[in-house]
This record gives C-alpha cells, structure tokens and sequence, in this order.
C-alpha cells in the first residue's frame, strides 16, 4: 500500500505471509513459512535532497516431522527472526552527479535448531540449541558522476560492524 501524504511525504506499508507443507510419499512432512511486514517513509526535503526511512520485520521458519511410529515421532526445526532500520538519502548535485549515504542497523534472533518429541508417547529425547542474537549496523556513502554517455564513476565506502549479543 501506498500513498502520498502530501507532495513532500510519502508512505509505504507491505506485508508477505506464506506458509507451505508438504510430503514426498512418506510419513515425513515438511514445513515452512515466511512473515515479513515493513513501513517506509520517503520526504523530500528540497529539490536536492530526498530522504527514505524504513523499519521492519522479517521471520523465516523450517519444521519437518515424522509421527508414523509414534514411539519415534518427532519435530525438527528452526527459525530466524530480523528487525531492521534504515535510513537513506540522496542529494541530487545535477543530472551528472548524485551522492548517497545513509545507514542501517539489523538485529538478528535465530533458533538454530529444535529436535523435539511429536507426542507424549514419543520416546524421542529432546534436544535444543540455545538461542543466539547479533546486531550488524553500518555507514555507508557513495558517489556516482558521468563523465559521458557511456562512462560513470561511481565510488563509495561502507564500515560495518558485527556485535554477537549472546543468547
């Protein structure tokens, strides 16, 4: 969804959903899901110089299971969750010259790995990974000038940083 605010104000609201499962002729099933949801809100602050801010959410999940002996049964899985803020800009020097800088932050949460009992009558011992998290931010600018029709410089430097947050 879109829509102008006002003639300096943009936003933008989207969303995904998907779950899917299925068996290749067998007890085993196999799943998985995607869930993302992102808000976006572009302004111009003058004939120069726009900026785009956007926050989100993304979640990816993967299950298979197998219940057929239900002394065996079981459920393995994980997931990954991301929530991320970016904030972009651009000035417009001339129709030859643009620069672009801006920055981002993305704080990942993950469950790597769940093997669990189906049932209660699953003998199946449980075992889980423990959870882990990590923020990864960065800087970056870039410059792109056209010398000629067919040649452009672009140059640009980014600096990011990793920071494991435990579990």
């Amino acid at each position: 969804v879109s829509h102008e605010l006002n003639e300096k104000n943009d936003l933008y609201i989207s969303a995904y959903l998907s779950k899917d499962a299925f068996n290749l002729n067998s007890d085993t099933l196999f799943g998985y899901g995607n869930r993302n949801a992102s808000l976006r809100w572009k302004h111009t602050y003058n004939d120069k110089l726009t900026g785009l801010i956007s926050v989100g959410h993304t979640n990816y999940e993967y299950q298979v299971s197998s219940e057929k002996d239900l002394a065996r049964a079981y459920t393995l899985g994980f997931d990954i969750y991301q929530s991320f803020l970016k904030a972009h800009f651009n000035y417009y020097f001339g129709p030859k010259h643009n620069l672009n800088f801006g920055l981002n932050t993305l704080h990942y949460k993950l469950h790597p790995g769940s093997y669990l009992p189906f049932t209660k009558e699953s003998l199946v011992e449980a075992d889980e990974i423990a959870a882990e998290q990590a923020l990864e931010s960065a800087l970056y600018v870039s410059d792109a000038y056209t010398i000629t029709d067919n040649l452009t410089l672009d140059a640009g430097i980014r600096f990011s940083i990793y920071n494991n947050l435990g579990p």
